[in-house]
């Protein structure tokens, strides 16, 4: 049996760190078509084998900084860490509550969005 079989609750860097980069490439994508400018060094080498780099954590840092600097968001979603050189649980989840909230921010404004066009909100024309 492999060391690593039924590992539930702890990171596991080539894997996690491939979806973490892989949602950031999405949300500056949908932040940029939504008029929310972003530019994040995306990476999509993540393989079995391939463990993070310091320089690897601050490039992924600093997309998540961008991605959070993009829009506001509620007061309850916590700050970027500081540093991921030793990440532990909180930073872990620190990350993956920012990118959580970006997407459903973003989600809940494309709903609205929807919902207000001129059909529905006044439907006049001003020339």
């Amino acid at each position: 049996m492999e060391w690593n079989a039924g590992l539930k609750g702890c990171y596991n860097p080539p894997v996690d760190l491939k979806r973490v980069d892989t949602n950031t490439i999405v949300l500056a994508e949908l932040l940029n078509n939504a008029g929310h400018p972003v530019t994040i060094s995306p990476f999509q080498g993540w393989m079995p084998g391939k463990w993070p780099t310091v320089s690897d954590m601050e490039r992924i840092r600093h997309n998540i900084q961008a991605i959070r600097n993009a829009m506001s968001l509620p007061s309850g979603v916590p700050q970027v860490p500081d540093s991921l050189e030793r990440m532990g649980v909180y930073s872990a989840n620190a990350i993956e509550h920012i990118l959580f909230s970006v997407y459903t921010m973003l989600n809940n404004a494309k709903k609205s969005m929807q919902r207000v066009s001129t059909f529905f909100a006044g439907g006049g024309v001003l020339l």
